[in-house]
């Protein structure tokens, strides 16, 4: 296996990351991030991407970029930063499994379904396959089933085998 290590992605606060690749030229890659630690790239940044999973996120403004103009972190508002402001009928999707908890964070489970009616609206039904969990935000990263293997470890794995039939 080949290890890349500390990849500066943020050289003022020394923010880097570790990548691992094996030692083929192509091969499948499951790439997670979480939360509001994504400040800064471009959406522009195009690859060939068999699938998205959104986990928990928040399709509106991001509160940290709330933060950034000085407005209340709770206000729900969509514009140009907002990923579901994006979303036309233009686009093409690959298929996307939204994962969300049903006592997450407050009015992010409303966020979630509005982006996933959002899709409907705009024609992406058969790209979009909903997951709702049980407990508080994220809670399921965490989670164990009865045989001590991680849930969300197992969507995601389920997903990925689905996304490559």
């Amino acid at each position: 296996m080949k290890k890349i290590i500390d990849v500066c992605y943020n050289a003022e606060t020394g923010q880097c990351l570790d990548i691992y690749l094996p030692e083929c030229r192509s091969f499948p890659v499951f790439l997670y991030f979480h939360g509001g630690g994504l400040e800064a790239g471009s959406k522009t940044d195009v690859m060939k991407i068999s699938g998205f999973i959104h986990d928990a996120g928040q399709p509106t403004c991001h509160f940290n970029i709330l933060r950034e103009r000085g407005i209340d972190t709770r206000r729900v508002i969509i514009d140009e930063s907002s990923p579901i402001y994006h979303i036309d009928g233009k686009g093409q999707y690959p298929p996307m499994l939204i994962i969300v908890s049903d006592n997450d964070m407050e009015n992010r489970y409303e966020q979630t379904m509005l982006l996933v009616s959002t899709l409907k609206h705009f024609g992406y039904s058969d790209k979009v396959k909903l997951k709702i969990m049980n407990g508080g935000h994220c809670a399921y990263i965490a989670a164990e089933d009865e045989s001590e293997e991680s849930v969300f470890g197992k969507i995601i794995a389920e997903f990925i085998n689905e996304v490559k039939r």
